[in-house]
């Protein structure tokens, strides 16, 4: 079986967490956490970015998105998934690093390619045509704004402004 580490590791300060996708052509859409002294022994905890893995995470297989880390939550993010017993075709979550426990959990209306971006106090993601920012600490939604063409990258802040860009060569810039 062929191993695909497509993400940096988040260095946090009980586990490194990767993203295992398993073999290229099935990727499993799990995100794994392993102690950073041990990493020979496999996986602490794992968890499910994603209900339906496979080889197109652009069409929601599994997850490709790098996640982020606030010093208290790993923010993570993928495709089709099911959250509070509804079908998702997108996910966000905030998970504790020491055992991988949902903080909470938030519903998007497309997949997540690009990395999770967090300032304080506000997790940015884009999911599809949407750019959805959610409080960092509960996970509501505080903007859903729709393009017209996908967002295909990950959202970046400088400054206080959040600039991304679309598939249809369009840059945008937000003020938080």
């Amino acid at each position: 079986m062929e191993m695909s580490i497509l993400v940096l590791p988040q260095l946090v300060k009980v586990v490194v967490v990767v993203l295992y996708q398993g073999s290229s052509y099935n990727k499993n859409g799990y995100y794994y956490a392993l102690e950073r002294n041990s990493l020979s022994n496999g996986p602490v905890w794992k968890f499910q970015l994603s209900t339906k893995g496979g080889p197109c995470p652009q069409c929601g297989q599994g997850s490709i998105a790098s996640s982020a880390w606030d010093g208290n939550y790993l923010y993570v993010a993928g495709g089709i998934t099911t959250i509070s017993g509804i079908d998702c075709k997108g996910g966000l979550r905030a998970l504790n690093p020491a055992d991988g426990s949902i903080a909470w959990e938030t519903c998007l209306g497309g997949t997540v390619l690009g990395s999770v971006t967090e300032v304080p106090g506000v997790v940015a993601v884009v999911a599809a045509k949407h750019l959805v920012w959610c409080d960092a600490s509960t996970g509501a939604k505080l903007f859903d704004y729709s393009a017209t063409w996908s967002f295909y990258g990950s959202p970046a802040i400088s400054n206080g402004i959040l600039y991304v860009g679309t598939i249809g060569g369009i840059l945008y810039a937000f003020g938080l």
